[in-house]
């Protein structure tokens, strides 16, 4: 966290536990409980394999495609005061 954004890094859920729910769940009560503190910025750099995983949670492309040890990611992020720019 840096003052009112805050970066997701490294997150990922093993293979044979995809596609049950463990990954939405933890993304959603990480944003419900920095909904609660002074973070209004949520953001993360996402493998371009799993930007509806992201999207699905209201996280948003900012920007270009970009390549990182080989492999495509965007930028994702969500902001729910909208009053401030970032």
């Amino acid at each position: 966290m840096d003052g009112d954004k805050a970066r997701l890094r490294k997150f990922a859920t093993l293979l044979e536990f995809q596609n049950n729910g463990i990954g939405t769940k933890v993304i959603k009560h990480i944003i419900s409980e920095l909904k609660d503190s002074s973070v209004d910025y949520f953001w993360c750099d996402a493998r371009t394999s799993a930007l509806g995983f992201y999207e699905k949670l209201g996280l948003q492309k900012q920007g270009i495609e970009f390549k990182k040890s080989g492999v495509l990611y965007y930028k994702m992020a969500v902001q729910w005061n909208l009053e401030k720019q970032t």
